[in-house]
């Protein structure tokens, strides 16, 4: 496997933007050329239909309105790539998943929601908006792939959208040389001592299943071991990641996408995926019961599962959920395929059997007591 280096991330606030003049175009096309598009009959993108003519042409006249727990900028990039290839315009709040979940429910218990589409960073929050019915069973032209892929849960009422790898990455102005490190015991080095930094395991469902996959690895004491080199930790990522681009940490736990964005913004920050592997966690992505009667969030779904959505998330360092669309890279790294033995997926199953215990053995290495 190889190393790369990796780029910028958003702020943690809720903020609404519309697709229209956001990233500029250049950077889309940057990341990922744009396909070849046909809009003859329907929508067909990179030869996959995307919408029927009657689809498409009632989504022309819609704009699309999206909550997202995803970062800022990767959700910007997103909606600006599908209105570039579409046409249709995207409104997008983002905000954290546990209080747009709490937004989310509040809403549609007033019957005022006004969301079409959701994306979160939490399954627990995902099948919650399916069982008090936000989300509604929805099917994209690519769903006989997505059931074979594994990735559509509560009846078809969410999938997930794609993977978001978790590994760590280095400042490289701190870190030189022999001093670089290339694989997970590499971090357990008294070099490191108090120059390494965490995110707290109640901080979201990525870093829980990076601690999952660490403890599944390589056992309970390489927490202990590493907690002995008193790492700073964190309450969110994006103080974290601030930290280790000034170079007040050496290394941090981070996400492929994140690292790539920040490498791409100029920071100096690589990113390393080491040979013993790294987690896996899903996004959720559904279908509200307003977007159900909106056609452009239709499309929306559709493009996103789509090979051309699925290869854009694969440029921004996101692992596609779909296994069928042959070997994919970002920013110069070959990503793992969903099936990849390297790439441990923290599974709902997983959660449910042993989060507590994770939870418990990540607190007590670290004796974090909030």
């Amino acid at each position: 496997m190889k190393r790369i280096a990796l780029a910028a991330l958003a702020t943690a606030t809720a903020l609404t933007l519309t697709a229209c003049g956001t990233a500029p175009q250049s950077t889309v096309e940057e990341l990922l050329p744009l396909p070849s598009i046909s809009t003859d009959n329907g929508l067909v993108i990179d030869g996959e239909e995307i919408a029927d003519a009657e689809l498409y042409a009632a989504a022309r006249e819609h704009s699309v309105s999206l909550a997202s727990g995803m970062s800022y900028e990767a959700e910007q990039l997103t909606v600006e790539r599908f209105t570039q290839e579409t046409g249709i315009e995207v409104e997008f709040t983002r905000m954290p998943s546990n209080k747009l979940l709490e937004r989310v429910l509040s809403e549609a218990g007033a019957g005022r929601l006004s969301v079409d589409v959701i994306r979160t960073t939490d399954m627990k929050a995902a099948t919650t908006l399916a069982d008090n019915d936000v989300l509604v069973a929805y099917t994209t032209p690519n769903q006989e792939q997505l059931n074979a892929d594994g990735v559509v849960f509560d009846e078809g009422k969410f999938v997930s959208s794609f993977y978001s790898l978790y590994s760590f990455a280095f400042n490289n102005r701190v870190l030189t040389g022999d001093q670089v490190p290339a694989n997970w015991e590499d971090l357990l080095d008294e070099s490191l001592r108090e120059r390494i930094g965490l995110v707290q395991v109640g901080a979201g469902s990525y870093n829980l299943a990076l601690m999952d996959f660490l403890i599944r690895t390589f056992g309970e004491d390489y927490l202990a071991q590493m907690g002995e080199l008193s790492p700073r930790v964190y309450d969110s990522a994006s103080v974290q990641i601030e930290a280790l681009t000034r170079g007040e940490i050496a290394v941090a736990t981070l996400g492929l996408n994140n690292g790539v964005a920040l490498a791409r913004s100029g920071a100096p920050v690589t990113m390393v995926l080491p040979a013993a592997g790294a987690s896996g966690a899903y996004t959720p992505l559904g279908l509200t019961t307003r977007g159900q009667d909106n056609p452009a969030a239709q499309v929306f779904m559709n493009w996103q599962m789509s090979k051309s959505g699925q290869r854009f998330a694969a440029a921004q360092g996101f692992v596609p959920s779909r296994s069928d669309l042959g070997e994919l890279a970002s920013n110069g790294y070959v990503l793992p395929g969903p099936d990849d033995p390297t790439f441990q997926v923290f599974t709902p199953e997983d959660q449910a059997a042993r989060q507590k215990d994770v939870v418990a053995v990540w607190k007590d290495a670290f004796n974090y007591n909030s």
